[in-house]
């Protein structure tokens, strides 16, 4: 004896997997909502762009950081604050001969907004890299900041 699916539950059945279906689809192919308009679009670009230039902020300052390090251990001290991150490029004047190995950058790079990053010595052996972020002013929000280093 064979059984046998009235039309009704081959009907429910038909809905159900038409409904999951329908839904994977929905969520495979994702359609953004109607009331969205150009103007949204353009601010989540810069929203993201925004964030791809802070953590590159933040992965050049990582950078500098370790440069800075490699100089400490080389020169016996961090770099001045009047030496700045130019003594990466140069040698600076108050380095005993010979304990300067550098250059240990050919340049000093930029910050994604186009500005230099900003150097400080807080004092011995500590250190401060950071950018003045997307506003290019000094202790604002938006300021992308390093640790505090220290070279030992």
């Amino acid at each position: 004896m064979r059984a046998r699916f009235s039309p009704i539950v081959g009907l429910l059945l038909g809905v159900v997997i038409g409904v999951a279906v329908a839904s994977l689809w929905w969520t495979r192919f994702e359609v953004p909502p109607r009331s969205s308009t150009a103007g949204d679009f353009e601010k989540n670009d810069a929203k993201s762009e925004t964030s791809a230039d802070i953590r590159t902020a933040r992965d050049q300052i990582h950078n500098l950081e370790l440069v800075l390090l490699q100089y400490a251990m080389d020169c016996g001290r961090i770099p001045t604050t009047v030496d700045g991150l130019f003594a990466l490029t140069e040698a600076p004047h108050d380095v005993p001969a010979g304990r300067w190995q550098g250059p240990y950058l050919d340049e000093i790079p930029l910050d994604p907004w186009k500005s230099l990053y900003r150097y400080e010595s807080v004092f011995s052996p500590q250190y401060r890299v950071w950018s003045l972020g997307p506003d290019g002013l000094d202790g604002t929000e938006d300021d992308v900041e390093g640790c505090f280093g220290q070279a030992n």
